[in-house]
């Protein structure tokens, strides 16, 4: 029987640990102190907490993951900073992806078990959504990996068809081939770990080729064994729940629900959950039965070919005029070398074109249609001013993490107001004129769900064909 089991223990349920039990250790250990299983922090801590809160028990996940981790400190020498911080979030890339590289996942592995073209060929498609070429490159190697160890393949010889499948010169497939050949040379797992951060760290926690390789890391030096890998990929940092996701899953792959040890199972149990606002879903109520239904799902998607192409393409130009929520800018005159006016460009959300950037700032109304609280975050680099009907609202300073998440910006950037049902102007001052700076301003719902600058909403709802509808009354922001 096809079993998937998708187990993320949250990193941030560490900081629940009774420092005591901890220890002290030197800058750079990574050994537990003597008398302490240090490993079974995550479990502990989750039993504690679901006991202490009972039904309000919301699992953290990975809210105050590593963040500012530096290849020379111990986890427990950052507790205070993990528990008292968000989290750093996106840094662009070298070859200027999208701000967020995240890697995605996508269960093209579980509908082709043992055909790695068709699992490659819909990962690269479900990816392409959202994510620049570092996270499809993500998602394309774990499902391919994942199909071949699903029909029965090694670990060993699955990861080197996977990275056969993206390219060789991206960085994901450098950080892979970092870690297995500091595996072949004797490295041991922590100072490979402290090295992959060096060449690779950012303060993206999200950042794709980090976070694959942390799973290949996970899955590599873990050697097979459940609980070595999970822990590994835990306390390895940054984007927790996926990476722990990731290797969890593969190694239910390989081994079966039998592969688990009953202590990972029975605090967790075999229940889903979904979260208040997923409205209009029909969810299982159990693994089992959402394994089922995937299982039943084998064989109705039609084959495909792999060639590589999405490597080579260009995405299609997008006529942004024509999307609901897209507003026009219009960028001051800040930069006096500019022969003529800037373009206006069109906009929704986030990134500032780079017409903002190099003109210093801009200019947009904003129409909202309620008398209703909102959030905006701004936030740049070398430091910007929000204005908003000419009062500044927003004074963000020059050197904050680059944190463009509604949820979990730095201090500084983010403001709630309501200024009320009407037509208002905003207006954004950046400190610095260059074209390639980081700099973004956001508008958000209360419950930190993207906001149009426009009066009309944008559908929400996750309705799906064939599903029941939305309760009347719920509020669709929150789906």
């Amino acid at each position: 029987m096809h079993r998937r089991l998708i187990l993320a223990p949250p990193m941030a349920l560490l900081a629940d640990f009774p420092q005591d039990a901890l220890g002290q250790s030197g800058a750079g250990s990574r050994t537990a102190p003597s008398g302490a299983d240090f490993r079974l922090g995550p479990l502990c801590c989750y039993q504690r907490r679901k006991r202490q809160q009972g039904d309000r028990f919301v699992p953290l996940g990975d809210r105050h993951g590593l963040t500012r981790l530096k290849p020379a400190l111990d986890f427990r020498e950052i507790l205070p900073e993990v528990t008292n911080r968000g989290c750093s979030h996106v840094k662009h890339d070298d070859s200027r992806e999208p701000a967020c590289q995240g890697a995605g996942e996508s269960p093209s592995a579980d509908l082709f078990p043992g055909d790695p073209d068709s699992a490659a060929h819909y990962a690269a498609l479900d990816a392409s959504l959202d994510h620049g070429t570092e996270g499809i490159a993500g998602e394309v190697l774990f499902a391919v990996m994942q199909s071949e160890v699903a029909a029965g393949r090694n670990l060993e010889d699955a990861i080197a068809l996977a990275v056969r499948y993206i390219p060789d010169d991206c960085e994901t497939a450098r950080a892979i081939e970092f870690i297995l050949q500091s595996h072949r040379d004797g490295i041991a797992e922590w100072e490979c770990w402290k090295e992959l951060l060096a060449w690779h760290g950012s303060e993206n926690f999200t950042h794709a080729p980090l976070n694959v390789a942390l799973s290949i890391w996970a899955l590599w030096y873990g050697a097979g064994d459940f609980e070595t890998s999970i822990l590994l990929a835990v306390n390895g940092g940054y984007d927790t729940d996926c990476t722990a996701a990731t290797v969890g899953a593969t190694l239910g792959f390989i081994s079966g629900a039998d592969g688990i040890p009953a202590r990972w199972i029975e605090p967790i149990g075999e229940g889903v959950f979904v979260g208040p606002g997923i409205l209009g879903v029909n969810p299982p109520k159990t693994l089992a039965e959402l394994t089922d239904r995937t299982v039943a799902l084998i064989g109705k998607l039609e084959p495909k070919n792999w060639d590589g192409s999405i490597w080579r393409q260009s995405p299609p130009p997008v006529d942004l005029g024509a999307l609901p929520g897209t507003i026009l800018l219009a960028p001051l005159e800040g930069d006096r070398r500019l022969t003529q006016p800037p373009l206006q460009p069109l906009w929704a959300n986030g990134e500032m074109p780079v017409e903002v950037k190099q003109a210093g700032g801009a200019r947009w109304t904003w129409q909202i249609m309620a008398s209703e609280p909102r959030e905006i975050i701004c936030l740049a680099r070398e430091g910007a001013r929000l204005f908003l009907d000419n009062k500044l609202v927003i004074e963000c300073p020059a050197g904050l993490p680059y944190v463009p998440a509604t949820h979990r910006c730095p201090e500084g950037s983010r403001v709630r107001v309501n200024p009320g049902a009407g037509t208002h102007e905003v207006r954004l001052e950046l400190k610095s004129l260059s074209p390639q700076q980081d700099a973004c301003v956001i508008l958000a719902y209360p419950n930190f769900h993207i906001c149009p600058w426009t009066k009309e909403e944008l559908s929400n709802s996750a309705v799906l064909r064939g599903e029941q509808t939305p309760e009347p009354g719920l509020d669709h922001h929150f789906s």
